[in-house]
């Protein structure tokens, strides 16, 4: 199972828009996620994933983990003050987005609209994300540190492998030349894992209540 900080980044939601709110499913702190939050996260990741939505109880309460999660996450960015993504950056991710799904950015926006989400909300999803990204490299990257036995187990172990079977006979780079790239890795990887137990440890201090008549 893929930790619940990778699995925000995959498809973090943006604020709520104005769906209809008819049951609150879980509190969280005081913040309330309700069953329309979770059923528009669903539509989210089959947008993104291009499946169709699935709604089933076990989906539901799922996809209100990871909203719990990114209501956690969310309220700490606020109280830190991080600054909010420029128009240029959303740009920027919103290419990377259409790029990652095939499509060109108005395909994407196309795509959107069928799945229930206007062109301003997915611009928002990018926003969000970006925040994310952000809250995870002020907060955690800066407390991380790669030793040269990282940098060598990884060259070693997850480089090495990886070239070969993309480029069978190929001369392999030499270590020093993908250093930086490799340090690059590592701190985004310790830095995510650093974010996840500030998740694990942030749930078990903060007093949630499931609604489960909601996931009915």
């Amino acid at each position: 199972m893929k930790p619940a900080i990778v699995l925000l980044l995959l498809a973090s939601a943006a604020p709520a828009a104005a769906e209809v709110v008819d049951r609150i499913a879980v509190s969280v702190a005081g913040q309330v996620v309700t069953l329309s939050d979770i059923r528009r996260h669903i539509r989210i990741m089959a947008f993104l994933q291009k499946t169709k939505p699935e709604f089933s109880e076990a989906r539901l309460r799922s996809t209100a983990e990871l909203l719990i999660d990114q209501a956690l996450v969310r309220r700490e960015a606020e109280l830190s003050r991080y600054p909010a993504p420029a128009d240029p950056e959303i740009q920027q991710a919103l290419a990377q987005s259409a790029e990652s799904l095939g499509l060109t950015r108005q395909q994407m926006f196309a795509e959107a609209l069928e799945y229930g989400f206007s062109e301003q909300e997915i611009r928002d999803l990018a926003a969000w994300r970006l925040t994310l990204i952000r809250f995870i490299d002020y907060r955690f990257r800066p407390s991380v540190q790669v030793s040269e036995a990282d940098i060598a187990v990884y060259y070693n172990d997850v480089f090495l492998p990886q070239f070969r079977a993309r480029s069978a006979g190929a001369a392999h780079p030499a270590l020093d030349s993908i250093r930086e790239r490799i340090v690059d890795i590592l701190n985004t990887e310790l830095a995510t894992q650093a974010a996840q137990s500030w998740l694990e440890q942030t749930r078990k201090m903060t007093r949630i209540r499931y609604f489960d008549e909601a996931f009915k």
